[in-house]
């Protein structure tokens, strides 16, 4: 989504589900983060937290890359 559009939550959801499931086998722990999780009504961007397993870095990187994703931020490493 661009900075300024912000989208319903009902149809945000079942994107944000469908990454998780991608993501899923490569973090020890993951779950919706920020407005969405709070249960706002329409929201700017879709924020993830994980405990990461080794590789999650890599593949966002690759979800980034296949234009899965608009970018991924992630610790000391920075963003893609």
């Amino acid at each position: 989504m661009s900075q300024d559009t912000r989208r319903l939550a009902s149809e945000v959801r079942p994107i944000a589900e469908r990454i998780l499931a991608r993501l899923s086998p490569h973090a020890d722990r993951l779950m919706i983060a920020g407005s969405l999780r709070r249960g706002s009504p329409d929201v700017k961007d879709v924020e993830l937290v994980a405990i990461p397993k080794s590789g999650l870095l890599e593949h966002l990187d690759t979800l980034v890359a296949d234009g899965v994703i608009a970018k991924a931020r992630y610790g000391e490493k920075g963003t893609t």
